[in-house]
């Protein structure tokens, strides 16, 4: 009965007219009974049997509508089924709070310098949106014509080499970060897969370039492969001193280096070109804007673009998690030796990096699974890293 009930209060409200016509009908039906008593049981059956069927056609429409388009009704769940809300500060689901760790209640006020302190890095807008000056390319190695004895030195001296370049002594140097040697060698594994998944079956005939190339591993790994037409862009300076030297120690040649702050709202537009394959190997999880940078790596490529990012891993959340999360990290990058900048970068998770690039424009992503043999790294194993291809 409540459900026929609330059929009826809902063709009150969606149709006022219909009930209105059928309460005229019914009235003038028993009027019609005083004036003409002798018609009386027959009109009053015909016109009531109208009212009833046209009244039932009506509900029964207004019960086949979508429940979309239905008027909702707001009646209060039995508290049995209503959420249960945790105040657990340790629960793993609990995303969407107003502190850091060590708080021992949620914050309703921040300062800058209570968040930021020193590491605050002011920054004006031009610095973004001003039109980018294009590439200053340089092919000429620097370290060409010195002696491998004092090239090997160089790099013998210098501290924490992030790869090993296949040059075995730099393990040996201090501080090498085997970690992310480990990491390197897993990655460069799986961008073969990507390669593959890519149809890029022959690299050498493609054109790269290595969007923040760092120490250039993955652009003189191609260079060792036979790749010639690859450029490498960097922001930090000893790091485009690391790739020369390392070339030189190795004896390759061919490839640009420029020096590029992506950063920048069009920074893209200032290579001048596009590139069959675009590597963003570490990169976008460092960025302000990470779908700015996505928009500007969909602007470089012709073909297809890998994409290495940190993806934080969130536990389930049915009220928050949307279609990928972004959280904030702080960190910094070194323009050059004594110049630090101080950055607050958004960092997506595999759900998120994916909808980045499709909404960019890319038509369609693919996750490369981590090898299960040859060098591995926990990282990608767990999630936590990711390398995407994304087909333009």
């Amino acid at each position: 009965m409540s459900a026929e009930l609330t059929a009826l209060k809902t063709v009150a409200r969606r149709f006022p007219l219909a009930v209105g016509g059928v309460a005229v009908l019914v009235t003038a039906s028993v009027v019609f009974a005083f004036i003409a008593p002798e018609l009386s049981l027959a009109c009053l059956a015909v016109l009531a049997g109208g009212s009833l069927v046209g009244l039932l056609l009506v509900v029964e429409r207004t019960r086949r509508l979508p429940a979309a388009s239905r008027p909702a009704t707001a009646r209060p769940l039995p508290p049995e089924t209503l959420p249960v809300v945790t105040t657990d500060r340790d629960a793993a689901t609990r995303f969407a709070t107003a502190s850091e760790a060590g708080d021992t209640e949620d914050r309703a006020v921040w300062t800058r310098d209570e968040v930021f302190g020193e590491r605050f890095c002011e920054r004006s807008l031009d610095e973004f949106c001003l039109p980018s000056e294009p590439v200053a390319w340089d092919d000429t190695n620097p370290y060409l014509g010195r002696p491998t004895d004092e090239l090997r030195a160089e790099a013998m001296s210098q501290v924490r080499w992030r790869y090993h370049h296949g040059l075995p002594e730099l393990r040996e140097t201090e501080g090498f970060y085997s970690a992310y040697s480990t990491r390197v060698d897993a990655m460069l594994d799986m961008i073969d897969r990507a390669l593959v998944i890519a149809g890029v079956t022959a690299p050498s005939d493609r054109s790269f370039v290595d969007i923040g190339a760092a120490e250039g591993y993955v652009t003189n790994w191609l260079l060792d492969r036979g790749v010639s037409d690859v450029d490498a862009i960097e922001l930090n300076i000893s790091n485009i001193s690391r790739m020369w030297l390392i070339r030189a120690l190795k004896n390759q040649k061919g490839g640009r280096i420029g020096r590029v702050d992506l950063e920048k709202a069009d920074w893209a537009r200032s290579l001048g070109r596009r590139y069959d394959v675009t590597l963003a190997l570490g990169v976008i999880y460092h960025m302000e804007n990470p779908l700015l940078f996505a928009r500007n790596l969909f602007e470089l490529t012709d073909q297809v673009a890998l994409v290495e990012s940190d993806t934080p891993v969130f536990p389930d959340n049915v009220h928050f998690r949307g279609w990928g999360n972004i959280y904030l990290h702080r960190d910094q990058v070194t323009l050059e030796p004594g110049n630090i900048r101080y950055l607050t970068e958004m960092r997506p998770d595999r759900q998120a990096l994916a909808e980045l690039l499709l909404a960019a424009g890319f038509r369609e992503v693919h996750a490369v699974v981590p090898p299960t043999e040859g060098t591995r790294s926990a990282y990608f194993d767990n999630g936590e890293k990711s390398l995407l291809v994304a087909l333009r």
